[in-house]
Formats: C-alpha cells, structure tokens, sequence
C-alpha cells in the first residue's frame, strides 16, 4: 500500500466521508455529493490537491504528490481502513465480494444486449479501493494493448512509454536479469522449486521405450492385472494445472477399461506459432 498517514515536510490529510447507509446504486451519486458537501464545510483551510478516493489510483497519486515537500494533499476515502484479515488473506476474497462493508456493492442497470439483465459491479470500499479486493492479482496485460491505446487515440500511451511506469510502481526486486542460455541455466538450477504437481515418474509409451513404466491403456509392462491411472503417467510435463488432465485421462483410460470405441477425434484448430521465414 502507497496510503500513509504522512509524509515529512509535507503536509498530507486523510479523512473519512463517512455515510449512514449505503444506498442503491442509483442514490449513491447524491450520496456522495452531499456528503462531500459536508467534508468541504469542516476544513476552512485549502489545498493544492483533494483526491477523491484512496483506491488504486487515489493511494498512488497521494504518495507521489506529497513526495513534493510543497504539496499540500487531502484524501477523502469513505471505507475503513484495510487492516482486517479479509483484506490481508488473498484467499479471502469471496468474504468482500459478498460484503457491503468494504464494497460498494454496485450493480448495474440492465444490459440491452445481456438479455436485460442486471450484472453485479464490485467496487472497493476501503482503502486500497478495489486493489485490496482482489487477492493480490496483477498483470501487466500484452505490450500490443497499449500500443492500441495509441492508436485509438491515446498519444504517448503506448507500451513503450507505459513499462517505465509499471517498472516505477514495482517495489518487487527479483534481481538481475538472466539472458544467455548459461545465465538462464544457472538460475534455474539455483531458484527452479517444485508447485506441488508431481508428474511424469510412470511414463505412458512404447514397450521398446526402457523409460516407460505402462503403455497407452495403462497397463504396467510385465505386471498382469495391474494398470496406473493418474498423472504420473503423462510422458511430458503439460503447461497446465494438473487437475484438468488427470480428470481427463481418468474418462479416457474408463473406456480403455470398459472396452468403449474411443470419442472421435477432435477437429477444433490449435493456434501454432509460424516459422520464422512465414511471420
């Protein structure tokens, strides 16, 4: 979190809107108007800068204008502050998906092209805005999405000029950066750890294959009556979680095991990468 109580030299003010209720989506508007209205009534004094909401954005904007020791910022935030286990536990994040005291709650009015519906628009409530609901989540997005923020019109947006202010709100030192094969080699072979997805030690292949331990039934090679079914036998390790190719080589050995036609082969087309001489 960039939200501090203050900065020295600098003068920086945090205070709470505070509301009785939270009202519809529709009547928060003027909620938050009047109750603006009210925060204005209580200071005499002025600012350079009142930055309405500590959220992403808000908490950012008041740690870097307050870095100017002649900046005098007040922050208005009407949720709590973030110091509860809800918010600190990334795993938690379903308690204030489905709580009105660090969201807002919103909901939208109905979509004409979604069937009329009304879809549900969390939106944080706290400090820390709606990064301190969504467990910690963050990504970049591709380097061509903001090339085509330019391109619509966004001059100066592009990516090259967005990763030096990605890189300027990273704290996250992960050190130099390995770029030869030897460089690549020796990280791995120092930080490589294991995610908890064993694979792999029961090779499925041919019975010629000295590394195979069953062959494509699963079967264990000189072993009768014996198959292995689970995901120590995919021959190569897949770029996915384990979970979903388990299920799915349990479904395929059943009907090896139950003697069922196998499901015809899929026709659906997989993106490759062209070769060099075709991009």
């Amino acid at each position: 979190m960039l939200l501090q109580g203050s900065r020295c030299g600098s003068r920086f003010l945090w205070h709470k809107v505070k509301f009785n209720s939270l009202n519809c989506p529709s009547k928060n508007g003027k909620k938050l108007t009047e109750a603006l209205a009210r925060t204005a009534a209580t200071f005499s004094s002025t600012h350079d800068y009142v930055i309405c909401g500590a959220g992403s954005a808000g908490c950012v904007l008041t740690n870097r204008l307050t870095a100017d020791p002649n900046n005098d910022v007040l922050l208005l935030e009407a949720g709590p502050r973030d110091w509860t286990w809800k918010i600190h536990m990334p795993a938690a994040l379903v308690y204030n998906l489905c709580d009105d005291k660090y969201n807002w709650y919103y909901h939208t009015v109905p979509q004409k092209h979604m069937d009329n519906r009304v879809m549900y628009c969390p939106r944080g409530r706290v400090w820390g805005g709606s990064s301190s609901l969504n467990a910690m989540v963050y990504i970049r997005g591709h380097a061509l999405d903001y090339d085509r923020w330019e391109s619509e019109g966004a001059k100066g947006w592009s990516y090259a000029d967005c990763l030096p202010y990605f890189k300027k709100a990273q704290t996250h030192e992960l050190g130099k950066d390995a770029q030869t094969d030897e460089e690549i080699d020796a990280f791995i072979r120092q930080y490589a750890d294991t995610a908890y997805h064993p694979s792999c030690t029961c090779k499925m292949g041919d019975s010629d294959d000295n590394m195979a331990v069953v062959d494509n039934q699963g079967r264990v090679f000189g072993v009768e009556n014996l198959r292995v079914i689970d995901s120590s036998i995919m021959p190569s390790i897949v770029s996915g979680n384990l979970n979903a190719p388990t299920i799915m080589i349990a479904e395929k050995m059943a009907d090896c095991i139950l003697g069922n036609q196998p499901l015809p082969r899929s026709n659906a087309p997989v993106y490759q990468t062209p070769e060099k001489g075709q991009r």
